[in-house]
C-alpha cells in the first residue's frame, strides 16, 4: 500500500509539471500576438515580423496556436470576455495573413503552402467546432471567408514534393470540418483514400518513403483531435489502434524516442499521438506505451511547449495542451505507470525495414533504410548508457542514409554491410538567401512554376549525390545479453563512427537529447 501511495504521489507531481508546462506554452503564444487594435499587423502571432520587423513576412503557423490556448485556457483564469477577444484577434490576424489564392505561408512569401494552409484550417474549426461559444456571432462572417478560400485552394492543390502522411492527415481533416463549415455534402472517398497509405499489417504510415516514429505521433494527433471535434470518431479507431502498436515499439526503456532510425529522424514526442479514445469520447485502457510518457516527459530529451524551436511550436502546444485535456484531467487510474516494464521482445518490420529487440539490460533498434542502429546498456548501477552507432563517415562520405546490403538473420545472429553515399549539407549564404527570394518572387505565384521550384529545392538540400560499396560489415549476436555490436573493416580506409546526429536534411531531426553528451 506504501508503495502504490508512493507511485500515486508521484504520478500526481508529473500531472502537475505537465499542466504547468502547458500553462507556460500559452503564455508564450499569448505573448507572441500583437494585440494593439490600431496595428495593421492586429492578431498577427509572429512577433518577428510585427515586433522585431526582421523578417519581410509573417510564419501564419503560429495563428494556428489558437486550438492549444483554447485547450488550455481555463488554466488561465481568463474571464470569458477576455478569451472572447483573444480569439477575435487571432481569427482577424488569421484574415491579415492570407493570400488572394486563400493559401498562407511559414517558410518563404508566397510559398501557397498546402500543408500550413490545412494546419490553419484545421486549429480554425477544432477550436470553432469544440469551443463554439468563443466565438461570437460578429466573427462567423469572417471565419466563413478565411474557410472558403482556403478551402478553394486546397481542393485544387496537391504536396507534390514527397508523399508526406502527417500532412495529409491535418489537410484531410481540415477538409472534412471545412466541407460541414460550409454546408457541402461531405463523403469518406478521400478520408478511406488516406487511410490506405497505412501498411496493413506494420502499422505505418510513410515520410518520404518509410516510417518515421516521431512524426507518427503528429499524424495520431491530427486524426485523433480532427475525429473529436468532429465526432467521428468510429471512422479512425481502427486505424489509431494499429498506429498506436507500431509508435509504442519505439518508446526506448532509457526514456529516448525513435530518432535516426526514422526516415526523418525525429525525437520528437507529440504525447497525444498515444492517446486512444472510444467513440463515446471515453480513454481506453493506456497501452503498453504510457509507461513512457511519465518517464519521457520530466526528462531532458523532451521537447516540451517551452523548449522547441519556433516553426515548430504550434503543432508541439497543441499536442501537449489536447493530451493535457483528454487525458491528465480525465478520470483515468494510471497510479502504476511509473514502474511498469516495457514488453521483452524481438521483432522484425520486413517492409518497414526495422528490427528491434529488448533484453533485460540492452535493446536494438536497426533500420536497414538509413543504415542506424540505436543502442542502449544498461548498467549494474541501473543507468543507461547509449551505445547507438548511427552512422560512419570517412571523407566525405557516410553511411546514413543508404540502405544496407546483404542483411542476414539467422541462427540468432544480424549480419549486413554497410554501403555509403557523398555527404550533402547545404547552409544559406547571402548570396544563395538573395537568389532564392528573387525566384520566390517570380515564380510563386504560378502554381505550376511554384510545382517545378519545390521540387528543385526538395532535390537540391535533400538528394544524395552518389552512392558505392564499402568496405564496412556489422554483426550483432542476438544471444549476447549486452547485444555488441560488431564492425568489421575489410579495407584500407578508416571510418569514424558517431552515435548521434541525423546527417540528412531534416529541420526537426536533431533535437537535444542527454545521450549525445554523456
Amino acid at each position: 500500500m506504501k508503495n502504490d501511495f508512493s507511485q500515486q504521489i508521484n504520478v500526481e507531481k508529473q500531472k502537475k509539471a505537465v499542466e504547468h508546462c502547458v500553462l507556460l506554452g500559452g503564455l508564450k503564444w499569448l505573448h507572441a500576438i500583437d494585440f494593439d487594435p490600431s496595428s495593421r499587423s492586429f492578431g498577427v502571432a509572429d512577433r518577428e515580423y510585427w515586433g522585431w520587423k526582421t523578417k519581410d513576412f509573417a510564419n501564419a503557423t503560429w495563428q494556428g496556436g489558437i486550438a492549444g490556448f483554447l485547450d488550455t485556457h481555463e488554466q488561465l483564469n481568463l474571464s470569458k470576455e477576455s478569451v472572447i477577444k483573444i480569439v477575435r484577434a487571432t481569427v482577424h490576424g488569421m484574415k491579415t495573413l492570407q493570400r488572394r489564392n486563400g493559401s498562407f505561408e511559414e517558410a518563404y512569401p508566397w510559398e501557397s503552402s498546402a500543408c500550413v494552409t490545412g494546419l490553419i484550417v484545421f486549429n480554425l474549426l477544432y477550436a470553432f467546432y469544440v469551443y463554439p461559444h468563443y466565438f461570437d456571432s460578429s466573427l462567423y462572417k469572417v471565419i466563413k471567408d478565411i474557410i472558403k478560400r482556403s478551402f478553394q485552394f486546397l481542393d485544387k492543390t496537391r504536396e507534390t514534393h514527397g508523399l508526406i502522411a502527417n500532412h495529409l492527415a491535418t489537410i484531410i481533416f481540415a477538409k472534412r470540418m471545412a466541407r460541414r463549415f460550409l454546408g457541402i455534402v461531405e463523403n469518406n472517398e478521400e478520408l478511406d483514400h488516406f487511410l490506405m497509405f497505412q501498411h496493413s499489417k506494420e502499422g505505418w504510415f510513410p515520410e518520404y518513403g518509410g516510417p518515421d516514429p516521431g512524426y507518427q505521433t503528429l499524424l495520431n494527433h491530427y486524426v485523433l483531435a480532427g475525429a473529436y471535434a468532429l465526432k467521428e470518431l468510429h471512422l479512425i479507431i481502427p486505424t489509431l489502434k494499429k498506429s498506436l502498436d507500431f509508435i509504442s515499439l519505439f518508446c526506448f526503456p532509457d526514456g529516448s524516442y525513435g530518432g535516426e532510425i526514422g526516415t526523418r529522424g525525429t525525437s520528437i514526442v507529440y504525447p497525444s499521438g498515444f492517446l486512444l479514445m472510444e467513440e463515446q469520447g471515453s480513454l481506453k485502457e493506456f497501452r503498453e506505451s504510457e509507461w513512457f510518457l511519465c518517464q519521457h516527459q520530466g526528462s531532458l530529451d523532451a521537447v516540451t511547449p517551452l523548449t522547441v524551436d519556433g516553426p515548430n511550436f504550434t503543432p508541439v502546444f497543441n499536442s501537449w495542451a489536447f493530451f493535457s485535456k483528454i487525458s491528465l484531467k480525465g478520470s483515468h487510474s494510471s497510479h502504476n505507470l511509473l514502474h511498469k516494464e516495457p514488453l521483452r521482445e524481438e521483432i522484425f518490420l520486413a517492409d518497414a525495414g526495422i528490427f528491434l529487440k529488448k533484453s533485460k539490460n540492452a535493446f536494438i533498434a536497426l533500420s536497414l533504410r538509413n543504415a542506424c542502429v540505436r543502442k542502449g546498456l544498461q548498467k549494474d548501477a541501473g543507468t543507461w548508457t547509449d551505445e547507438s552507432l548511427v552512422g560512419l563517415t570517412c571523407k566525405g562520405w557516410t553511411t546514413q542514409g543508404a540502405s544496407v546490403e546483404n542483411f542476414e538473420h539467422k541462427e540468432n545472429k544480424l549480419s549486413w554491410s554497410y554501403q555509403a553515399i557523398k555527404r550533402k549539407q547545404v547552409l544559406n549564404t547571402p548570396g544563395k538567401h538573395v537568389i532564392l527570394r528573387l525566384v520566390s518572387m517570380i515564380l510563386f505565384p504560378f502554381p505550376m512554376l511554384q510545382r517545378v521550384l519545390k521540387k528543385s529545392l526538395v532535390s537540391y538540400v535533400m538528394r544524395p549525390c552518389k552512392t558505392r560499396s564499402s568496405s564496412l560489415v556489422a554483426n550483432i549476436d542476438l544471444n549476447d545479453p549486452m547485444l555488441t555490436l560488431k564492425i568489421q573493416n575489410n579495407g584500407y580506409e578508416v571510418w569514424e563512427a558517431h552515435a548521434f546526429g541525423f546527417h540528412q536534411h531534416m529541420a526537426s531531426a536533431n533535437t537535444f537529447a542527454q545521450r549525445q553528451i554523456s
